[in-house]
């Protein structure tokens, strides 16, 4: 009813979301998809068991990105055009340009210190100029953790570290507010 409605007083399309059918769930790649992050409205990451693919939802291609290390959580930067990603069996946090995307061969910015990260936030904390910050928890000895925070910068490495916060338990959830707080 709604529909005949729109189209009888030509009111113009609306729309926020729209269903779109990736692949069919016989494709491995689909159950063993661990994270994922809509790239444009024409383009998918997910992170899998097997690496990191690229769903191109116009040409419907499968592109495999980088090498196949297993990707546990990513999460995309727009304003950066960066990919974070927690990759391989150390569960190291690794930065991805977005043009590797495209089937440049570009190399993955290892974080240093990143090595056994339990999970990672990622969100702005200045608005003038605009600002990202990469907080990553990594596990410590005996039930205690680390939360390192890093400053995405422009420069070669992309991350600047900026310092650490000790924690006597482990963490299980990073949230950054839009503030600039960081709620463990």
């Amino acid at each position: 009813e709604l529909h005949r409605i729109l189209k009888r007083n030509n009111l113009p399309n609306t729309t926020v979301l729209v269903a779109r059918d990736l692949v069919d769930n016989s494709l491995a790649l689909i159950k063993n998809t661990l994270s994922a992050a809509i790239i444009d409205p024409d383009r998918v990451v997910v992170g899998a068991e097997e690496g990191l693919y690229c769903v191109d939802l116009d040409r419907t291609e499968i592109a495999r990105v980088g090498d196949g290390k297993k990707i546990y959580q990513l999460d995309y930067i727009s304003e950066e055009h960066l990919l974070v990603v927690v990759s391989g069996k150390q569960r190291h946090v690794r930065l991805v340009p977005i043009r590797a995307l495209d089937g440049d061969d570009t190399e993955w910015i290892k974080v240093a210190e990143s090595k056994g990260c339990s999970t990672l936030a990622i969100g702005a904390v200045l608005q003038a100029p605009l600002t990202f910050c990469l907080c990553v928890a990594v596990k410590k000895q005996q039930n205690s953790s680390a939360i390192i925070v890093y400053e995405i910068t422009r420069t070669r490495t992309r991350h600047h570290r900026l310092r650490e916060l000790g924690l006597p338990v482990s963490v299980q959830s990073l949230q950054l507010l839009s503030d600039g707080r960081l709620c463990v």
